[in-house]
């Protein structure tokens, strides 16, 4: 796999795309329906890369989706402190990630 797939570039787009999406539903500019579709390339890409497991609650809101492949991306680079940050941000929405073998999980937050 090494640089056939060339996954570093691949998750740096994913991060990308998913910083895009944050941008605009925090600026508030952001269509819905450009969300949803924006979010669901993005978890058809993850799938790619193995990480689909961020999609296993369906009722997770697509900026908890794309915060948490955002988060994925920085725990790849290594930058723990984002990768907390953004935790912080996707517990806001009343979401919690599991980081389990299979991959990340976006879960609904107890109690």
């Amino acid at each position: 796999m090494a640089d056939d797939l060339d996954t570093p570039r691949g998750l740096a787009e994913l991060h990308g795309l998913a910083r895009a999406i944050n941008t605009a539903v925090g600026a508030g500019t952001a269509d819905p329906r450009a969300v949803a579709y924006a979010a669901d390339l993005l978890v058809r890409a993850l799938d790619v890369l193995g990480l689909a497991s961020l999609d296993t609650n369906p009722e997770a809101s697509a900026d908890a989706l794309a915060l948490a492949a955002e988060r994925a991306a920085a725990r790849a680079a290594g930058d723990y402190a984002r990768a907390d940050e953004l935790r912080d941000r996707i517990a806001e929405l009343g979401f919690s990630v599991r980081d389990t073998p299979q991959g990340p999980q976006v879960v609904p937050l107890d109690g």
